[in-house]
């Protein structure tokens, strides 16, 4: 004999399905990090430009809450590698395989490990999505959320830890919109995307941290084939 879930019993499961947790309906229909990877991916250029040696030359302008820290940029980034001039040489910072370096002119020059400012130098990388998998093998999405007027999906460079990175992607465009550095409390928005050479480049991002804030504005951006590995060292 047949038996059928009497009124009671389906308004019993419709209470209970109320209060299960949100992540755990959240995850049930959350896309594979792979699938938002290669949404980003697609998104960012073609494959045959990203196979291409990949540097960038972004000049224009820094405004930011610490006066001395504002006036005309230049940045040249090629992967972890990173330099930047500041109203002309004021300021002059940079990054490669060892060292972070910075040095104000007429003071001496200060010098970390490159891993401590590893993340921040990377937002500058446009195709840096494709080393995600390589350098956080925790990687996973964890939710989506509102920012501002995107619809994202939020992913976690090591899920669940509070000194984790978080990636929100734009569910629509692919592209990445912020990025926030938990561990250092720098916060990262990306604007005015615009094709270079085949390859999205943000021409506006933003940039807040315990201290000064920023915003980097560039003007003219440029790929380039051939770098000079001097310009990333101490100077």
């Amino acid at each position: 004999m047949k038996r059928f879930a009497g009124p009671g019993f389906m308004m019993m499961l419709f209470m209970l399905s109320l209060f299960m947790p949100l992540s755990m309906k959240a995850a049930d229909k959350l896309p594979s990090v792979d699938d938002v990877i290669a949404q980003y991916t697609k998104a960012v250029g073609s494959p045959d430009a990203m196979e291409k040696h990949w540097a960038l030359d972004l000049r224009g302008t820094c405004e930011s809450s610490a006066a001395e820290e504002s006036g005309p940029l230049e940045v040249l980034v090629q992967g972890s590698k990173f330099f930047m001039q500041l109203n002309g040489g004021v300021l002059l910072m940079g990054v490669n395989q060892d060292v972070f370096w910075r040095h104000p002119r007429g003071q001496d020059i200060v010098t970390v490990p490159a891993s401590v400012i590893a993340e921040t130098v990377a937002i500058f990388d446009p195709i840096r999505v494709l080393h995600w998998k390589e350098r956080f093998p925790q990687i996973a999405v964890t939710g989506t959320q509102q920012v501002d007027d995107h619809d994202v999906y939020v992913i976690e460079t090591k899920p669940g830890d509070p000194a984790t990175e978080r990636l929100f992607v734009d569910r629509h465009s692919g592209l990445l919109v912020r990025d926030e550095i938990l561990a250092k409390h720098e916060l990262f928005t990306f604007a005015d995307f615009r094709a270079v050479d085949g390859i999205e480049v943000p021409f506006t991002i933003h940039q807040t941290t315990p201290g000064p804030s920023y915003s980097y504005h560039f003007s003219v951006v440029k790929h380039l084939t051939d770098v000079d590995e001097t310009i990333f060292q101490p100077k």
